[in-house]
């Protein structure tokens, strides 16, 4: 029995679930403290770090009054001297009018600026402007290579898109050992539906070895992480299983789930 592989739209939508979860605001913001009066001088000075700070105050509303137009404008005079968060941030509002008026285009070529000062989550957002063909033409290698950047440095939902490409041959030559690759690093950093489409290669034997064991452990994984198709094709794998391979999965799924590992026999 075969699993279906993961068409290349599946993995484009886990990337805009990844953004509908991380788009407003770069990781880093959390950080910021709302001390409004140093930041207000230091930015007036031109220091770009507090700009982008300030940008952040005012679409948060921390320390001032919430207010996008504002923060628009210091994410602009920080994003002017090659901000990469301020770039994203402003590209975000850009792209979705918020608080200021649409302009889509605007948002691509700060998106851009930043994706090429290596901003992970610009790279990712680019990845998936080029697969839809939204505001730009679409060019299915173009957006692998940003996706690819993405991955490259830790970003779970570009690696599960760049998987989903592989796998599907899209913008690529098909290689089921390149989507392994990727689902396996995805699925490591906890995401259910790289963790259920590694769970379909160990169960198919693409990329992989055929292993039930370790198919079955990722589909319980992310079976509990929320993925319903994963628990179907888990129940599906036992079915085919030994007693003392669904006792051996089980202890390996556990492992996983309590967020420690057993080195030499959880891959």
């Amino acid at each position: 029995m075969q699993a279906k592989p993961m068409s290349g739209r599946q993995a484009l939508c886990l990337v805009l679930v990844g953004f509908a979860a991380a788009n407003a605001l770069e990781a880093q913001d959390v950080q910021i403290p709302p001390d409004f009066q140093r930041n207000l001088a230091a930015a007036a000075k031109g220091d770009p770090d507090a700009q982008y700070r300030l940008g952040v105050l005012y679409q948060r509303g921390r320390g001032v009054r919430k207010d996008l137009k504002e923060a628009a404008k210091w994410y602009r005079l920080a994003a002017d001297q090659g901000k990469a968060y301020a770039q994203m941030n402003l590209g975000n509002m850009y792209f979705d009018g918020e608080g200021i008026p649409q302009n889509k285009n605007e948002a691509v070529k700060l998106f851009t600026a930043a994706a090429n000062r290596g901003d992970a989550l610009a790279q990712r957002r680019l990845g998936v402007l080029y697969h839809t063909g939204d505001t730009v033409a679409q060019d299915y290698k173009t957006a692998l290579r940003w996706f690819l950047l993405a991955a490259q440095q830790g970003d779970a939902y570009a690696q599960t898109a760049a998987g989903g490409m592989y796998v599907n041959g899209i913008g690529t030559q098909q290689d089921d050992k390149a989507a392994a690759k990727w689902f396996t690093l995805a699925a490591n950093q906890g995401l259910p539906d790289a963790q259920y489409r590694l769970g379909i290669l160990y169960h198919n034997g693409q990329g992989v070895p055929k292993d039930r064991v370790q198919a079955f452990m990722w589909l319980d994984v992310a079976a509990s992480g929320g993925n319903a198709d994963a628990a179907k094709l888990r129940d599906d794998t036992a079915r085919l299983m030994t007693s003392i391979q669904i006792q051996e999965a089980t202890r390996l799924a556990a492992v996983r789930k309590s967020g420690s590992t057993d080195g030499k026999q959880v891959r």
